[in-house]
């Protein structure tokens, strides 16, 4: 399985900055290439916690994801930058701060092109629907925004398409992955919130659900991706575990951690009842004719 597999112990080379919200770096480790999200990042510390918890119920849901770990950045290693702005002198610069950083292996890949006809060559599409599923579960516009767009819900608006990442193996095999999670959970300015309300446990829109995508999501592509869901003692124990999996130094106090874990709990079991009725609503009102 993706998490605690691959154990990455040291950073060795940063090869570059990518022009990210989370000014991930593509770095070498002793355990071969990967993509690093670390602290100090322009999203702050509540952004990995969100990537932690989304990649762990990825896997959980039985997702095809990145191996994932935890990798420390010793305070030795101060010279990791996390831009490379010629503009801003070399000294005043951002640079990662000691402490675990959230890691990802790299993998042969593409991001979609967008493309519909590239769908049908995925080796794993009923996967379309679990992550749209997961999406919705997360509250996660950073792949396709709420349908219906629902300003007091969710400001984000504009489709990602970077964020639909396709590994290309061996024969033309193509796998959706799922990945990148930073912007889930209802985060506002600040990170994650250290309560929830009704609105967010009962969000009745869909996520993450480009029309291409909409072929693969008839109800019976869902079953198994629910029936996880109606589990409420599995439910619990994985959220739990993905919450306790969450460093120290990413400053999500006691009182956060709770916090999100009933709102991933209620709301679980909300869409379990309500996923497939919102759907074809959802549906219903973008295809009725004006």
């Amino acid at each position: 399985m993706p998490w605690n597999v691959w154990h990455p112990k040291r950073l060795g080379r940063v090869e570059r900055v990518l022009r990210t919200s989370m000014d991930t770096l593509a770095v070498t480790t002793d355990a071969g290439r990967a993509y690093v999200k670390a602290i100090g990042n322009r999203e702050g510390e509540h952004a990995l916690a969100c990537e932690l918890i989304g990649s762990s119920l990825a896997e959980w849901l039985g997702l095809a994801t990145l191996d994932f770990s935890l990798l420390w950045i010793d305070a030795s290693q101060d010279d990791v930058p996390l831009e490379e702005d010629e503009a801003v002198p070399v000294a005043r610069r951002r640079r990662a701060r000691a402490g675990p950083a959230f890691a990802t292996r790299a993998i042969h890949a593409n991001t979609w092109s967008g493309d519909p006809a590239s769908l049908d060559g995925l080796c794993n599409p009923g996967h379309i629907a679990g992550l749209v599923l997961l999406d919705s579960w997360l509250g996660n516009p950073d792949r396709h925004p709420r349908r219906p767009v629902n300003h007091s819900v969710s400001l984000w608006t504009k489709p990602n398409r970077d964020n639909v990442l396709v590994q290309l193996g061996p024969r033309g095999k193509r796998t959706l992955i799922a990945m990148d999670f930073s912007k889930c959970l209802y985060c506002r300015e600040g990170g994650l919130r250290a309560s929830y309300d009704d609105a967010q446990i009962r969000d009745d829109g869909v996520y993450g659900l480009f029309p291409a995508f909409e072929p693969f999501t008839v109800p019976s592509r869902f079953g198994t991706f629910l029936d996880r869901l109606g589990s409420a003692a599995a439910v619990r124990q994985q959220v739990g575990e993905a919450v306790s999996r969450i460093p120290a130094e990413w400053s999500v106090d006691a009182r956060t951690r709770a916090s999100v874990v009933h709102l991933l709990c209620a709301r679980a079991s909300y869409l379990h009842d309500n996923f497939l009725q919102n759907l074809q609503r959802v549906l219903q009102q973008d295809h009725d004719p004006l």
